[in-house]
């Protein structure tokens, strides 16, 4: 199975859209900067889950890909004068949390730099 059937089966879809593209290259990219793969060469098979659990994490925890934006969190509220803050997490924060999240996975297929 490819990471991309793993995703579009966790989120019970049929067609993978350019978001799920996206985020699995994403994703993919990240990996391979960590694993220290280079693009010319192919991901192990075995990585394919600990990607589309990756990929499934960003698109679920993405507040800028949702349409809702009652449900993003509260950092802070001052009442005088009104002032709210969100705790907003930028794209490269989330995949970074995302990458430390995953770290012991990814540390297995790790590579020395040449």
């Amino acid at each position: 199975m490819t990471a991309m059937e793993i995703v579009l089966s966790k989120l019970s879809l049929s067609a993978a859209d350019d978001t799920i593209t996206l985020a699995l290259l994403e994703i993919e990219q990240k990996v391979r900067t960590f694993c220290n793969v280079p693009p010319e060469e192919l991901l192990p098979d075995a990585l394919s889950f600990t990607m589309a659990n990756m990929t499934v994490d960003l698109l679920k925890n993405n507040p800028a890909a949702d349409a809702d934006l009652e449900n993003i969190p509260v950092k802070s509220v001052t009442m005088g004068d009104t002032s709210y803050t969100f705790d907003i997490v930028s794209g490269r924060q989330l995949l970074d949390k995302i990458v430390l999240n995953y770290e012991s996975d990814l540390l297995k297929f790790r590579r020395r730099r040449k």
